[in-house]
């Protein structure tokens, strides 16, 4: 009788370990999938508004380290709001979570030469090996649960929006900085 219960229970066991995995792969899935936004006409200031309460909401915590700037008017966009606040969400949440140092986030946003302009400042702890190719590999370092893949898909997503993303490392401060352009609408 012992032997059935374990044999169950090992049974239940490799279910669930089976269940996990395929889990784990479709998320990975939907991470390396192409990206079809589905784009409306929004304001530079909604944008930014809008981002700053799901961060807001999100990481109630990290809040009052992040310096909000913004000179945003209504500056038109094409975008898919959802995509794109989740996008800038996974540098908020890898500035909270990675060799952060002391000192406030600043994030800030800006017209300029007929596109948005949004700029994230994040302190580490650590000097960090920044070239063109950030966030470009996914997998490329994989540890429990984590693959890689939030900056390539928030990468991506800019991209699919029509804008660019660069990352570099200001030595001088210990600072990540991290700018997304994305074009205005032509109307």
């Amino acid at each position: 009788v012992s032997q059935a219960a374990e044999a169950k229970r090992e049974g239940q066991r490799l279910r669930e370990r089976t269940e996990a995995m395929c889990t784990d792969l479709q998320k990975i899935s939907s991470q390396l999938s192409k990206i079809n936004p589905s784009t409306m006409s929004y304001q530079g200031n909604e944008l930014f508004e809008d981002l700053q309460s799901k961060i807001t909401a999100t990481y109630p915590d990290e809040v009052a380290a992040i310096e909000w700037r913004s000179s945003l008017g209504q500056e038109p966009v094409e975008i898919d709001p959802h995509l794109l606040i989740e996008a800038f969400a996974e540098l908020f949440a890898n500035a909270f979570t990675h060799s952060r140092g002391s000192g406030s986030l600043v994030f800030s946003a800006s017209p300029k030469d007929g596109a948005l302009v949004f700029t994230l400042r994040e302190p580490k702890t650590e000097a960090l090996d920044v070239d063109e190719s950030w966030g470009t590999r996914p997998l490329a370092k994989v540890r429990r649960g984590h693959y890689g893949l939030g900056l390539f898909r928030a990468r991506a997503v800019v991209a699919a929006h029509q804008g660019s993303m660069r990352t570099n490392f200001d030595t001088a401060d210990s600072t990540l900085v991290t700018t997304v352009t994305l074009p205005q609408a032509r109307h």
